[in-house]
């Protein structure tokens, strides 16, 4: 008999889960099952069988919830309303969509914003005693106007510690763009030069190696650790030579972690040197130094500065057109500092303000969006909510009706924006031109929803308590009072607003983009067309490279070929050089860039003189532009010939360009000047030199790429070769103002998104609430094109409304945002009528293909129930 018994375990689990009314029934079955197959196949075959039936068992028909909802509750107006918020959801499926799509593109465009903010405010909170560590930033008062920069002038670091007793430690470094051929091409390094206690007051921490060799020897350097994975310089680094220097350390990425950018850390123990007066110039004198210091607990910060400023009054005593200003920032708040550093590309008090502005304004579009369309597609539910109130319904009832409803939909949004974000987090990230972490904190995410959720609340609370207020016996009449329709003029406001808003960022986005494309277009002072780079890693020796040109040279569909220290007009600066002329005192820096005598044949610079025998008959030559001779005060007949001294090297013009050749890299206009062509800059030729680039010009692509890689491998057979065009990457210059431009861009796109969603939802509740007078206008003879305009008329009057409100904002605001703009885009009604067109179409041709088909729809479908 014991055999008999099922087992019980499995026994236990379906009593569990059965419901009780049918337990006893299905047990005995299942037993009777049991006893016949233990008798027939055995008492485990049997086991195994009750085992499958059992969970066969686990099915809709069978299973009791083991936790139900208490009657009350069960059948309660919550459970109802939920049911009827899905099943509406469900039902109205376009304003669905619309609401969930317009409403997750604004939460990841704020999600991004956020983030980028709270990177910002996260920035140097990881250092040690970082409440008691300040930098000596400086206020700068010249004729040209004031600045404010986180450099200190190159006098006073000398004299920290003896002006400062206050000062527990001090340290400072300089910066050095570093430029060195890696692998082929030339690379620009963000470096800089410390004294020997740099991380003692910025504990950066050290991850490989040790930082005492590099503190040591000048030639010994610490890498960052970001540097190390965007080269790939792989495993095992210590020890290892890299540009001449030996690698001893790899230091923690400084990018989000701290206001500096550095890439490269040597030290340099002669930070308190002053160059002699006629080495001195401005930039170097000003920008040179950036100095912290540690203060004692009890030191007080007044006091401090009031001492650097008697010192800064000494330093403007021997000054005739400059003063200095010096102020404390303290380590914690230089995220942020409104001091310029050329080190990292940080966000600013500023730029936080524009970025809030951004998230008020897709706040205020994503809520305007939701509420009208919670609001239209309310008012399709009139018969509804009159049936519901004449059965009983009260005001709460309608009420929460709307605000489930409203919630879920948020929800979903918020849903969907989170998704959004963590899909395309990477990608925007490196579109940001400033510090952003990708990851989210459990706060962040705890703000988001509850703004989603008080959003739906608004959206919800609007029509809710609007329909809950009107008699159930005008809910049911033909038309109501225009008095009781006040949701509808709220509606129209809202629109307006929401207009206004959208044509402020398209007008706004425009004038940007013109600029930009100005920018693009602007036509090159020399001939780069099928001229190309060869991309390769160079070899240690320059001896075959020689021989390379020289066999290039014999191909006959090679035009020319030349050594270059840049990429000329794509690279910014290859390097900054004191000048002057042999007779001269006074010195100017000038952008420098060294070739062979080959580089007018390769590039073929417009020029405004040119003498071929001064480059011939010399070892070393200078093509120099308009602006360097106007510093130097050589008049341009004179300037052929007139040697110019570099260091110890003497070198004669040999001519002076047409134009600038390599300052279309920036938009940004030099302090104090009008135009582009405000620097001075020089390409210096010598003959038969070799440098870091090798550019050739064809006439023949394919055939010159196919012998240019023949003679490659024959000298270099374990090399790859790449050909790139200078004339492509020409194109991609103004790197940083397009990705700037595209971030803008991104959040513009969203703003307008939004906006179009909200005029689609409109225009079909527009068109159904109007159902019925385009039938009865379609039975008496009117045509479609007059009964789209008439449907379509309110809308273009709310546009109308929207740009004469929004242009002269968006162009007052564009005249200040590119006040240093060289070569500002002239404002011509021509411009602004192509811009106004645009926008105009875009709103009207979405509302029209939503009403047209309204407008073409057979009237007895409108009319049959009248």
């Amino acid at each position: 008999m014991e055999n008999n018994r099922t087992p019980r375990f499995w026994t236990k689990i379906f009593k569990w889960f059965c419901h009780d009314s049918i337990f006893e029934e299905l047990q005995g079955d299942l037993e009777e099952s049991y006893i016949k197959n233990t008798n027939t196949r055995g008492e485990r075959k049997a086991k195994a069988i009750y085992r499958k039936e059992v969970l066969k068992m686990v099915r809709g028909s069978v299973i009791q919830a083991k936790l139900p909802i208490p009657k009350k509750l069960r059948f309660s107006l919550f459970r109802m309303h939920f049911i009827l918020s899905l099943r509406s959801i469900k039902r109205n499926t376009s304003f669905t969509i619309l609401n969930v799509v317009g409403f997750a593109a604004a939460i990841s465009v704020c999600l991004f914003i956020a983030n980028t903010i709270l990177t910002a405010y996260q920035l140097d909170k990881s250092f040690t005693n970082k409440e008691n560590i300040y930098r000596i930033s400086t206020h700068i008062h010249d004729r040209d106007g004031s600045q404010f920069t986180s450099y200190s002038p190159v006098y006073l670091y000398g004299y920290l510690n003896t002006i400062l007793p206050e000062a527990k430690r001090t340290t400072g470094f300089k910066e050095l763009n570093r430029r060195m051929s890696f692998r082929g091409r030339d690379i620009d390094i963000s470096s800089i030069e410390a004294s020997p206690n740099f991380l003692e007051l910025l504990d950066y921490k050290v991850l490989e190696g040790s930082i005492e060799m590099v503190i040591e020897n000048p030639s010994h350097i610490a890498l960052t650790k970001d540097f190390v994975d965007k080269y790939s310089l792989g495993p095992d680094l210590i020890g290892k030579d890299f540009g001449g220097h030996i690698i001893s350390a790899v230091l923690e990425s400084p990018k989000l972690t701290s206001h500096l950018g550095f890439e490269w850390l040597n030290y340099n123990d002669q930070l308190d040197y002053v160059p002699p007066v006629e080495l001195k110039y401005e930039y170097y004198v000003d920008r040179s130094r950036v100095n912290y210091i540690e203060i004692h607990d009890n030191a007080e910060i007044e006091i401090i500065e009031e001492k650097l400023n008697r010192f800064a009054s000494n330093i403007n005593d021997t000054l005739d057109t400059k003063s200095y200003k010096f102020q404390l920032e303290n380590l914690a708040t230089l995220g942020l500092s409104k001091a310029s550093l050329y080190q990292s590309d940080l966000l600013t008090s500023e730029g936080i303000e524009v970025m809030l502005i951004f998230i008020l304004i897709m706040t205020v579009i994503a809520s305007i969006n939701y509420t009208n369309l919670a609001s239209a597609k309310a008012m399709h539910r009139l018969k509804e909510i009159g049936v519901r109130k004449v059965i009983g319904s009260k005001k709460s009832h309608i009420l929460s009706q709307f605000l489930i409803e409203t919630g879920l939909l948020g929800l979903l949004g918020l849903g969907l924006g989170f998704l959004i974000y963590f899909c395309f987090s990477k990608d925007v990230g490196d579109l940001i031109p400033f510090g952003f972490n990708p990851q989210i904190s459990a706060q962040t995410i705890l703000v988001f929803i509850i703004t989603a959720l008080l959003v739906s609340l608004i959206a919800g609370i609007i029509p809710g308590i609007f329909l809950s207020k009107i008699s159930p016996l005008n809910l049911f009449r033909p038309k109501i009072s225009k008095k009781s329709f006040s949701l509808h003029t709220i509606r129209k406001v809202l629109l307006v607003i929401q207009l206004t808003v959208s044509a402020f960022v398209f007008v706004f986005g425009s004038l940007f983009w013109k600029q930009y494309d100005t920018y693009q277009s602007e036509e090159l002072s020399m001939d780069i067309r099928d001229t190309y780079m060869l991309d390769f890693d160079w070899p240690d020796s320059t001896k075959h490279l020689r021989a390379l040109k020289n066999e290039i040279d014999k191909i006959p569909e090679v035009e020319a070929s030349s050594f270059m220290s840049k990429l000329i007009p794509i690279d910014d600066v290859n390097g900054l050089m004191m000048i002057k002329t042999e007779s001269e005192s006074d010195s100017i820096l000038t952008s420098i860039s060294w070739a062979d005598t080959s580089f007018l044949h390769t590039h073929q610079p417009e020029m405004k003189l040119l003498n071929a025998s001064i480059i011939k008959n010399n070892s070393s030559s200078m093509l120099v532009n308009q602006s360097l001779l106007d510093q130097l005060n050589i008049p341009l007949e004179s300037a052929l010939g007139t040697f110019i001294k570099s260091g110890e090297s003497l070198h004669p013009i040999a001519g002076v360009f047409k134009k600038s050749i390599s300052t279309n890299y920036s938009p940004l206009v030099s302090i104090g000047k009008e135009n582009g062509d405000n620097f001075s800059e020089t390409v210096i030729l010598i003959p038969n030199s070799i440098h870091d680039l090798l550019i050739v010009k064809v006439n023949n692509q394919e055939k010159s790429f196919d012998k240019i890689e023949s003679e490659f491998l024959n000298l270099f057979p374990e090399k790859q070769l790449t050909f790139r065009s200078i004339e492509s990457l020409a194109r991609n210059r103004y790197s940083e103002l397009r990705d700037v431009l595209k971030v803008f861009t991104y959040v513009f796109l969203c703003i307008i998104l939004i906006t179009l969603m909200g005029q689609m939802g409109m225009a079909i509740f527009n068109a159904d609430i109007k159902a019925k007078e385009v039938g009865i206008r379609k039975v008496l003879g009117a045509s479609v094109p007059h009964l789209s305009f008439n449907l379509v008329k309110g809308t273009l009057i709310q546009v109308i409304i929207a740009l004469l409100i929004a242009i002269p904002i968006a162009t007052l605001l564009f005249k200040n945002a590119t006040g240093d703009y060289r070569n500002p885009i002239p404002l011509t009604p021509q411009l602004y009528s192509s811009i106004i067109l645009i926008f105009v179409l875009i709103i009207v041709m979405t509302v029209v293909t939503l009403i047209v088909p309204r407008a073409k729809a057979n009237p007895t479908e409108s009319l049959r129930n009248e």
